[in-house]
C-alpha cells in the first residue's frame, strides 16, 4: 500500500480523487461511471470519510479502483506528480 512503490505504466492512464469521502463529494458516481471505462486506465482514490466502506463495496468488483486511505501532505504530493488527471465531481447545495 505504500504509494512511493506504485509507478503506474506508461500505457495506463491514472485519475485521482483526493479528499473527504463524502456524499456531497459526488464519488459513487465518479466510481460507477469510472468503471463504464474500458482501456488502461486506473482510478485512484485518496482520503477517508463517512462514505469510505460504502464505496468499498461499492468498487470491489473492479481491481482497477484503488483505495488509499489518508495521506499526508508530503505524500499527496507524490500522488500529484504520479497521476494523469485530478476527478472532481462536487454536488451543489442550495
Amino acid at each position: 500500500d505504500d504509494l512511493l512503490k506504485i509507478k503506474p505504466s506508461e500505457k495506463i492512464k491514472t485519475f485521482a480523487l483526493i479528499g473527504r469521502l463524502a456524499p456531497e463529494k459526488n464519488i459513487k458516481d465518479i466510481i460507477l461511471n469510472f468503471k463504464k471505462l474500458t482501456g488502461e486506465f486506473e482510478l485512484w482514490i485518496v482520503g477517508t470519510g463517512p462514505e469510505e466502506q460504502f464505496l468499498l463495496n461499492a468498487s470491489k468488483e473492479d481491481e482497477r479502483i484503488i483505495f488509499f486511505g489518508y495521506k499526508s501532505q508530503p505524500e499527496l504530493i507524490e500522488v500529484y506528480n504520479q497521476i494523469d488527471c485530478l476527478v472532481i465531481a462536487l454536488k451543489i447545495l442550495g
